[in-house]
């Protein structure tokens, strides 16, 4: 069925008029397991949405997209078909293909949402009610369960965070596989979008909030797997921007947002390792910040105003066991930091040359 419908508008109408929603939600619900199965079924979805050309396709996705149990279905095949498989969510997914057919059908699917601008709504979709919300004594506030997701109430509470779910971080990893062979507008447009932007943003905001655990206290074993999941949330969406502003379709407009929201503030929190961040969350900070400040006077400007900015780039300019590819991207940082800003070079040069300091 899958290579019937390929590239035949006809068949597609058929095998669509006859099996969406209902049977589909039902092929999908009870062959979702067997990997070998599932594969062709979404390989014939695929091929029934992914043409841009045709209005029937894009009837047919646009239906898909307004099927509520449908995605939140594919949604969980994808969750399921990483855990089946041993992977937790810190992991690149692009090495799963071959050892699971169903999820490489998964990933054009969510690609093309992705690129629809619905990585907002996927995202929220895939936050699993069983993740209840309950008040804490920390910064660590858990959402009301009708908020539970990236987008909401959580964004006009100081003492709210998200709740992050392991649905979600194989979500990222997916988005983060997937930008890597996006174009460059397309990557732009897919994470730059207003409400995929305040996401992933917030998702970083709250690394800064956390507050250290007793993992000897009641209760606190769960939440040291919420803040967890958390850490590697924030460093995959760091990833993600990392990748997007390093791109020639990035412009000043878009960089100035990662000063007024507090994004910039945040990324030195993760270069100082205040709270320690995950692995290699330091260097990709680092490459966001690089990739920040060039050619962008309001970027370039706030770093030097900023009491500690600058400072903590040109200590990070020295070799690094632990992280060898930080000095290469804090050279890279000053580098873009003083291209075409007198006032960073002036900075630069009135540095003097300080005595060593005795262990």
């Amino acid at each position: 069925m899958g290579n019937c419908v390929t590239a035949n508008d006809e068949n597609q109408h058929f095998v669509w008029e006859n099996w969406f929603p209902r049977l589909l939600l039902e092929i999908l619900h009870g062959c979702k397991t067997v990997r070998k199965v599932y594969a062709p079924i979404l390989m014939a979805l695929y091929n029934c949405i992914q043409s841009d050309h045709s209005e029937g396709a894009k009837a047919r996705f646009r239906a898909l997209l307004e099927d509520e149990p449908v995605v939140r279905l594919l949604v969980t095949s994808a969750v399921l078909g990483s855990k089946d498989i041993g992977v937790d969510g810190s992991q690149d997914l692009s090495s799963l293909n071959a050892t699971d057919p169903a999820l490489e059908w998964l990933s054009f699917i969510f690609r093309k949402m992705f690129l629809s601008g619905c990585l907002h709504s996927v995202m929220k979709l895939s936050a699993s009610k069983m993740w209840k919300s309950q008040r804490s004594v920390d910064s660590f506030q858990m959402l009301e369960e009708d908020n539970c997701g990236l987008h909401g109430n959580s964004h006009d509470s100081e003492d709210s965070s998200m709740l992050i779910t392991p649905d979600q971080l194989i979500l990222l990893n997916l988005l983060h596989s997937e930008i890597g062979d996006m174009s460059d507008a397309e990557c732009c447009c897919v994470c730059f979008e207003p409400s995929a932007f305040s996401d992933l943003s917030h998702m970083i905001l709250q690394y800064k909030t956390r507050m250290p655990v007793n993992a000897h206290e009641e209760g606190q074993q769960r939440r040291q797997v919420w803040h967890r999941l958390h850490d590697e949330a924030s460093a995959e969406c760091i990833r993600i921007f990392a990748h997007c502003t390093g791109k020639p379709t990035c412009k000043s407009e878009i960089k100035r947002h990662f000063v007024n929201n507090g994004l910039l503030q945040t990324m030195f929190k993760f270069i100082t390792g205040c709270p320690p961040p995950p692995m290699d969350a330091k260097v990709d900070a680092m490459r966001l910040v690089s990739n920040l400040c060039y050619r962008c006077k309001d970027v370039q400007d706030t770093v030097r105003t900023t009491d500690g900015f600058f400072p903590t780039i040109l200590e990070k300019c020295v070799m690094d066991a632990n992280y060898p590819l930080m000095r290469e991207w804090s050279l890279v940082a000053v580098r873009n930091l003083c291209e075409e800003n007198v006032e960073n070079q002036n900075f630069v040069r009135s540095l003097t040359l300080q005595p060593g300091q005795k262990n």
